[in-house]
């Protein structure tokens, strides 16, 4: 899969999520709602989007062995890092995007997890989404020492 099918699955899982749950962000005064909550309903979309190709979709998985960092989507086969293709951080607010690059790059891009791509993704009510997806320039190097 190269870059640019990444980041058109990615646009389409944020064009669908946005058609899908147009009350997404609709909430009562006792009530609201947090990255977390996208970041599920967005995972819903890129599962259905990655299925075909064999991957498992996971959200907020605690990465034990690696200061129990925690992405918010992964998209990958479980049971190996082999086939880690995308990890996705999702935010709210767009002045945050920068931050979560460097997340990915720093904590999933490196020898041992060697994700293939990120995504950075901001979405709240009343705004464009922004979406950055990226690859990972080591990926090929570092795939023959991925566990």
């Amino acid at each position: 899969m190269n870059l640019q099918e990444v980041t058109e699955r990615v646009n389409d899982a944020v064009r669908e999520l946005l058609r899908e749950e147009p009350t997404l962000f609709d909430f009562t005064s006792e009530t609201n709602y947090t990255e977390w909550n996208i970041a599920h309903h967005l995972a819903i979309q890129l599962d259905y989007l990655f299925e075909d190709d064999d991957y498992d979709c996971d959200i907020d998985v605690l990465k034990v062995n690696l200061d129990n960092v925690r992405p918010d989507i992964i998209i990958h086969k479980r049971n190996t890092h082999r086939r880690n293709l995308l990890v996705v951080e999702v935010k709210r607010n767009p002045s945050s995007l920068d931050a979560d690059v460097r997340k990915i790059e720093d904590n999933f891009f490196g020898r041992r997890l060697n994700y293939q791509f990120g995504a950075a993704v901001a979405i709240d009510r009343g705004m464009q989404p922004v979406i950055r997806v990226f690859e990972n320039e080591s990926y090929e190097r570092n795939r023959a020492n991925a566990l």
